[in-house]
């Protein structure tokens, strides 16, 4: 068997094309991993679907007593306070090492006794979840209804909020389960709609 050895040049451009082919296709791959991610989170506002972007470098605290004083690592991350909510910043050194993920900046928050939320980005709102699932019951729901379909999906009623068009709040913990969970119920198809009690900043008139 006879074997042809391709000139160097040859070589060269073979390599060159093998690794922009490479590099082409790691590239399209971390776009779309980036696309996908980006379009991962969404919510209903009433029947309709809306995205959601994650800001992955803040968090939202609503704490319920006002006259704790917040840790010293915490309060060098602080960047604004809205009302009752305190908006904290993640920053690449210093002190984001000691805060290593979401999962430990919720238990953090769950050991100061406050209310922790991830912060979106909804058409340029800022967005965060303090707990609160607002629900569209079917006109022709009782209470009696409403009751029995609560404790099938073993949660609680908050109370009323119109009546007349059969809207309840239900209880849900604050942070993206009850985006999760509100997501679920609406796409289930047993209600109207389920929308999460959103924080928003008030806008100014």
């Amino acid at each position: 068997m006879r074997f042809t050895t391709l000139p160097n040049s040859i070589n060269k451009t073979v390599f060159l094309v093998s690794c922009g082919l490479s590099l082409f296709f790691l590239l399209s791959c971390s776009v779309s991993g980036i696309a996908k991610e980006k379009s991962s989170y969404y919510w209903y506002d009433g029947k309709q679907k809306k995205p959601l972007s994650l800001d992955r470098q803040r968090w939202i605290e609503f704490d319920t007593d006002k006259s704790r004083q917040p840790s010293a690592s915490k309060e060098q991350l602080l960047e604004k306070k809205i009302g009752s909510a305190k908006v904290y910043r993640l920053s690449e050194g210093g002190q984001t090492k000691s805060i290593q993920s979401t999962r430990s900046i919720k238990k953090s928050a769950d050991e100061d006794g406050t209310l922790f939320s991830e912060v979106f980005d909804s058409s340029g709102q800022m967005k965060a979840l303090p707990g609160g699932i607002i629900v569209s019951f079917k006109k022709d729901w009782d209470e009696k209804a409403i009751a029995q379909w609560a404790d099938k999906q073993n949660l609680v009623i908050n109370k009323p909020l119109l009546r007349n068009i059969n809207l309840w709040l239900i209880n849900s913990p604050s942070g993206i389960e009850t985006l999760n969970l509100a997501n679920k119920i609406t796409e289930q198809g047993e209600v109207n709609y389920a929308t999460p009690n959103w924080w928003q900043p008030a806008t100014p008139k």
